[in-house]
């Protein structure tokens, strides 16, 4: 993949894929534990959710800047 000269130079885009990523993980932590579920569980869930969100930010991140 091949990115120019100035799109690898900006860190925005990953910052805003870190930030959304991060809302969204805690987002899912704080509604399972109102729901109550185990913490285990949500430990678990949380961190597919936050790599389900970083992996479709990122793909659209690339696939935007190509």
């Amino acid at each position: 993949m091949r990115h120019c000269v100035e799109c690898r130079k900006k860190p925005w885009p990953y910052l805003i894929v870190l930030l959304v990523t991060g809302v969204s993980a805690f987002v899912t932590a704080l509604s399972l534990d109102v729901g109550g579920v185990a913490e285990e569980v949500n430990r678990i869930l949380t961190t597919v959710v936050a790599l389900g969100v970083a992996g479709l930010m990122l793909a659209y991140v690339w696939r935007y800047m190509r």
